[in-house]
């Protein structure tokens, strides 16, 4: 049979709302992803040229030098060249000694660098690409999550409400009885036994009472914390009427969860990631191109003329022969990790069939009991107005009477429990389908 969701109500649409709009962890994961979209651009912007202007100005004392025997060279020949000559017209000369650095000098350039061939780039680019999306599918994960405890949390709280409801209904029979049974034994009607039963009976709905408004609380603070609201802050009341129970088949379901549940994605995530990381491994063996271009002026001054400038064009090769066994071990790494993913995958493949399988057989008994509680409901309050027809005309004794209403109010308690475990149940299997909005 086809499952046809309960239709949600318009409060609780509004608190999904804002609770996927300002729930604090939600946003950090969010922003997680918006980190890791700054990272993907970082590794696109490989691709381009690096343009970087480089000034130097340096002043220098000292240092090495190089000394040129220029005078053991050519004062020989200009000794030969005046006694031929009969003149002094060749003097002799000194050796001569330059430093290595020159006294000032600057270089004001521009480098220009541009990748023309590197495979490590294009597959970081990728791997990055992957881990972003890995960031986008577990802040759906998240989601999801919060949509279902969301929705956990409200009808939590709107039980909360139906009980407080149906036990001031019930109290105020009690207290009624308690007044006419004080009545009746002031004028030796009754025995003491009978008011101090129907008094036990107002008692422990006071106790009940109790009960069901700490749990009103604690769900109402439980919602506001997932809302990102101050933890006092009311809930809206809203009357939810029992839901449609019909189904899928089993394997239809089962077959849906495997299409679109986001942890199966994400584990093919970093399959694919380590796929991109084998790549940048082996890119390792290629060899890397770049194109250089610098364009500057050099000088011992400051001075930017056509006598001073000067271009340098280059074409790079770097190519790493030999890195020991790193890489041949960084291979053997990836394959091993790549198997771990394969296994995680069966593994999660399996969790999540076991989650659909436990969540539709629960919400199929849920579903059972709510029909079964709703019959048992409707016996108990006729037979509750029959019994009070009777105590009110003498024909039945407070026994009776005190019976007829318990069971009419445990049927009562009874309905409202199953149908909001009911609907809890439901979101559950939502969330092991991973769908968001109960269209199955």
């Amino acid at each position: 049979m086809p499952f046809l969701s309960y239709t949600q109500d318009k409060i609780l649409e509004e608190y999904l709302k804002t609770g996927l709009e300002s729930n604090l962890a939600l946003k950090q994961k969010m922003l997680d992803y918006s980190i890791s979209i700054e990272s993907l651009k970082q590794s696109k912007s490989l691709f381009y040229p690096d343009i970087n202007l480089n000034a130097r100005y340096t002043v220098a004392q000292g240092g090495r030098t190089i000394d040129f025997p220029v005078g053991d060279l050519l004062n020989p020949v200009y000794s030969t060249l005046n006694i031929l000559t009969m003149s002094q017209n060749f003097p002799q000369i000194d050796n001569q000694e330059f430093s290595f650095y020159r006294p000032t000098e600057h270089e004001t350039k521009l480098s220009l660098v541009q990748p023309i061939f590197n495979p490590a780039i294009y597959h970081n680019y990728h791997l990055t690409k992957m881990q972003s999306q890995t960031k986008l599918l577990d802040a759906s994960i998240y989601k999801h999550e919060l949509i279902k405890e969301i929705k956990t949390a409200y009808y939590n709280y709107q039980k909360t409400l139906e009980m407080n409801r149906l036990l001031d209904s019930t109290m105020v029979l009690l207290e009624e009885n308690v007044r006419v049974n004080k009545s009746l034994f002031k004028n030796n009607k009754i025995t003491k036994d009978a008011v101090l039963r129907s008094e036990a009976e107002l008692s422990s709905v006071l106790i009940k009472k109790a009960e069901v408004e700490k749990s009103k609380n604690m769900a109402s603070a439980w919602l506001n914390f997932l809302l990102n609201r101050p933890l006092t802050t009311p809930i809206a009341a809203s009357h939810i009427e029992s839901p449609i129970k019909l189904y899928h088949q089993l394997d239809t379901l089962k077959t849906l969860s495997r299409n679109i549940r986001e942890e199966l994605q994400l584990i093919d995530s970093y399959k694919t990631m380590n796929s991109n990381y084998l790549k940048i491994v082996k890119s390792g063996n290629y060899p890397q191109i770049f194109g250089a271009v610098d364009y500057g002026f050099q000088g011992e001054k400051y001075s930017f003329g056509h006598e001073d400038d000067f271009l340098l064009v280059s074409l790079v090769l770097k190519w790493n022969l030999f890195h020991g066994m790193e890489t041949q071990s960084k291979k053997q790494e990836i394959h091993l990790q790549e198997q771990q993913l394969d296994m995680q995958r069966e593994q999660a493949e399996k969790q999540i069939e076991l989650q659909v399988i436990q969540c539709f057989y629960e919400l199929q008994e849920a579903s059972q009991k709510l029909i079964s509680a709703d019959k048992k409901e409707k016996a108990s309050t006729e037979a509750f107005k029959i019994v009070r027809l009777r105590y009110a005309q003498g024909q039945a004794n407070l026994l009776e009477y005190l019976d007829a209403r318990t069971n009419m109010t445990n049927a009562q308690q009874e309905v409202i429990v199953i149908k909001y475990d009911y609907l809890i149940k439901e979101a559950e299997l939502e969330r092991a389908l991973g769908t968001a909005t109960g269209e199955f």
